[in-house]
């Protein structure tokens, strides 16, 4: 069963995901809400304001070219 968190600790669990490894926003929802309850676009406000607050680097990759 997935439990809520607040904003503060789904941004803590996030930043403890990304220091694992490097993900992707899918990846990191897959992990996230193996134990936690979050949509789609909760996490990406919060990769948005962590990247605002300068606390994770977007990393850009290209696909085919």
């Amino acid at each position: 069963m997935a439990i809520r968190l607040t904003k503060e600790a789904l941004e803590y669990y996030v930043l403890t995901c990304l220091s694992i490894q490097e993900m992707y926003g899918a990846q990191i929802l897959k992990s996230v809400n193996e134990n936690v309850s979050i949509t789609s676009t909760a996490l990406y406000e919060i990769l948005a304001s962590l990247e605002k607050d300068g606390r994770i680097t977007r990393k850009t990759t290209v696909k085919n070219g």
